[in-house]
């Protein structure tokens, strides 16, 4: 009978892996795998089979809206985007004042609450 193990330190997404999830339509498994290590990691997981495991996480990530995009189908459509925090563009002055001027009216209103001046 086969032993459970950890994850094995040399764990990498295989090519064989990258076009089985563009063929499913899954995340690109090179942006879910360090997420998936970390995970298993801190939770000291024992696995029979790593690699159907990693299967499992990206069939998830799909099914529960995760993953950073998904790779092109193999008939070449257009990858689905998720912004992440790096596309957020930066704020004009004059947005930068105006979320200054709410911040300052919430903190106004709530030393008010509490009778603080």
């Amino acid at each position: 009978m086969a032993k459970k193990t950890r994850l094995p330190d040399d764990f990498e997404v295989t090519q064989h892996m990258i076009e089985l999830a563009k063929a499913k339509g899954w995340p690109d498994p090179r942006t879910e795998v360090e997420a998936f290590k970390d995970y298993h990691l801190a939770h000291g997981s024992l696995m029979l089979d790593w690699q159907a495991c990693f299967r499992t996480w990206l069939r998830n990530a799909q099914r529960f809206g995760r993953g950073a995009g998904k790779l092109p189908n193999t008939d070449g459509m257009a990858m689905s985007y998720k912004p992440t925090f790096h596309d957020l563009k930066p704020l004009s002055d004059d947005q930068i004042r105006e979320n200054q001027r709410r911040i300052n009216q919430i903190i106004t209103g709530l030393a008010a609450r509490k009778g603080i001046r």
